[in-house]
């Protein structure tokens, strides 16, 4: 009985001591493990992983190496189930950085285009340091590329005042900063990045913005002239060289700079329908009335309601039928004011001074030659084809009141709106519309002709 005892313990000792001896050779084979991964050798490597999670299934280290082969062989999904079945196992932490396994899940997930996965990973990230360089620019530029601009901008501030500099990151925060409208800071930032980086055309298309906004002209028109160059950019750029033009009432400029990029625009969106509603609103002030008219009707084909289209086509073709209200929109600034100067006179006014608004509006100050006691009279004459509503005699209202005149009259070459009709009746303003400009001008023209035989 003692021999069988003895013979007991001696195998239970064996066994032990076989385990034992086993259980410390995994360290050494892990280790082996991890220099031929490092080695390239992934089959071996993995052949010695196999066999210890054969007998170790919750080994943290054996799991971790294989893990990182199936990202070696681009096996995405079977890396990131792996990774995932790490971070459940009770005392992984021991073993492997926690933050490390959540860096490779979101390079996985950024692998396998699962976009809100990888931005959780970052998240979580984050939750063990908060300024994390390398998570605040990932979960950053996350954020810039789905124009999550405010939160872009949070997360790329940090990259920025943290990382190593000149950081390639100042660009994109920017681009976020103008978004949400920090255009100083903004323009800080690209002005940094520009130094960096000194032909790209997205910085100086949007440092152009910033100058076009600030009304530094000359500034903004050089950024865009550069950006310009860049298809990316090019309508974009184009469509803002001419509102800058246009705002500068260089409406031949706005012509020139706008025309090349007809054929680019995309017609479908408001950007292209504001662009050839510019170009349309400069041929019509250069007298081009047909080829504002080829504008409008492109505009119309998309959308009818923009900037009352439809209603603006009905216009044209009113005045296309009238020589002499065509005329009238051919006429020069000179000859124009002869013009006016005629009609002003038939009301028995005479002009006491002349305010230029623009090239196709005239702000007139006159007095009743046959009533002397009377207060002055504000005269007021656009040359558009464009209908005049309550808003425009709200403005002439308050210019007569800023001019003292109790009356006023509002002479156009389009038309008024209902509205504008019921204001003008409690506002001591007469309307005269382009039917009394085009026969007025018809009978100046007759007498002049009578005259000079």
């Amino acid at each position: 009985m003692l021999y069988l005892f003895a013979a007991i313990f001696i195998l239970c000792l064996v066994t032990v001591t076989f385990i034992l001896i086993n259980t410390l050779r995994i360290p050494s084979k892990l280790k082996k493990a991890e220099e031929l991964f490092k080695q390239g050798k992934n089959n071996e490597s993995s052949n010695i992983v196999r066999a210890i999670l054969e007998k170790y299934k919750d080994n943290v280290k054996a799991r971790y190496i294989r893990a990182q082969i199936l990202m070696k062989q681009k096996q995405y999904l079977l890396a990131i189930s792996e990774l995932n079945g790490i971070l459940t196992i009770p005392d992984f932490k021991s073993y492997v950085s926690e933050p490390e396994i959540h860096y490779n899940l979101s390079d996985m997930y950024k692998a396998t285009n699962n976009f809100q996965k990888e931005i959780d990973e970052y998240r979580i990230i984050l939750t063990f340091d908060p300024e994390d360089v390398e998570a605040n620019m990932r979960i950053g530029m996350a954020m810039y590329n789905k124009h999550n601009y405010p939160k872009a901008k949070e997360h790329l501030l940090k990259t920025v005042t943290n990382g190593p500099q000149p950081s390639p990151y100042l660009s994109p925060l920017g681009i976020a900063m103008f978004q949400t409208g920090e255009y100083g800071k903004s323009e800080q930032y690209l002005l940094k990045s520009l130094e960096n980086d000194m032909n790209n055309p997205e910085i100086k298309f949007y440092l152009g913005s910033i100058y076009k906004l600030q009304k530094n002209y000359d500034r903004a028109v050089n950024m865009f002239m550069q950006s310009k160059e860049d298809t990316r950019f090019y309508v974009q750029s184009l469509r803002s060289l001419g509102e800058i033009y246009f705002d500068q009432e260089q409406y031949d400029e706005v012509i020139e700079i706008l025309e090349p990029g007809i054929d680019k625009l995309n017609d479908t969106t408001k950007e292209g329908l504001t662009y050839r509603h510019l170009l349309a609103e400069s041929y019509e002030i250069k007298s081009r009335i047909k080829d504002a008219i080829t504008q409008w009707e492109n505009i119309n084909k998309i959308d009818p309601d923009f900037k009352d289209a439809k209603s603006r086509l009905n216009t044209y073709k009113n005045i296309t039928n009238s020589q002499h209200m065509m005329d009238l929109l051919s006429l020069s600034s000179d000859k124009l004011q002869e013009y006016i100067n005629e009609i002003i006179s038939i009301f028995n006014y005479t002009i006491i001074s002349k305010d230029r608004i623009s090239v196709n509006e005239y702000l007139y100050k006159t007095f009743n030659t046959k009533r002397m006691g009377d207060p002055p009279v504000l005269v007021f004459f656009n040359r558009t084809v464009s209908e005049i509503t309550e808003k425009h005699l709200n403005e002439f209202n308050r210019q007569m009141s800023s001019e003292k005149c109790k009356k006023g009259l509002y002479i156009t070459t389009s038309s008024f709106s209902i509205r504008a009709q019921n204001e003008a009746m409690s506002k001591q303003i007469e309307l005269y519309d382009g039917d009394f400009v085009s026969k007025t001008i018809e009978r100046i023209k007759t007498k002049s002709f009578l005259t000079s035989r």
